[in-house]
């Protein structure tokens, strides 16, 4: 058992030795987890702004969401959020002072830096956002055109979207 175990240490530690494809694996990883929460950070953070934009102009100000609802939302957020923030301290932080002392290889050259910046994602959500809420209340417009019967308005609305 014992023996097991220390070969598999020296065969981990061969595996993972600077260099290696291991390593390229690993920063590969990295990357790639960073890109997943850019986009669910934007994609939640471009809701928010919907449906405050359309809390603003179609309820007065007023909270569209049942408020259980807008609470796990906002917890959502919060807890995605706050796993950035860990994943910067505890991972990325580190992984850029390392590569910054390391001597380059070639899978570095395509490498962004490993810190996600959350505060610069709210700048991206203003367009899609408009997109969003236009197509959200054109939605409505079209649910309750079809409901009174005119059908051909909540068509002609429909086909900005579906040929755009």
């Amino acid at each position: 058992m014992e023996r097991r175990r220390r070969q598999g240490l020296l065969k981990s530690l061969e595996l993972n030795r600077p260099g290696s494809e291991a390593e390229e694996r690993f920063f590969e990883r990295v990357g790639h987890w960073k890109e997943l929460a850019h986009e669910f950070l934007l994609e939640l953070y471009t809701l928010r702004r919907v449906i405050n934009s359309v809390n603003q102009l179609y309820f007065e100000g007023q909270q569209a969401l049942f408020p259980q609802v807008s609470q796990s939302f906002e917890e959502l957020v919060g807890y995605i959020e706050r796993l950035v923030v860990l994943y910067n301290r505890d991972l990325a932080e580190g992984l850029d002072r390392l590569m910054a002392i390391l001597p380059e290889r070639d899978f570095q050259k395509s490498i962004e830096p490993f810190s996600l910046d959350v505060s610069t994602l709210d700048g991206l959500t203003e367009k899609p956002a408009k997109q969003d809420a236009a197509y959200l209340v054109d939605m409505a417009k079209v649910e309750a055109l079809d409901t009174m019967g005119e059908n051909q308005k909540a068509v002609a609305i429909l086909d900005r979207h579906v040929w755009s």
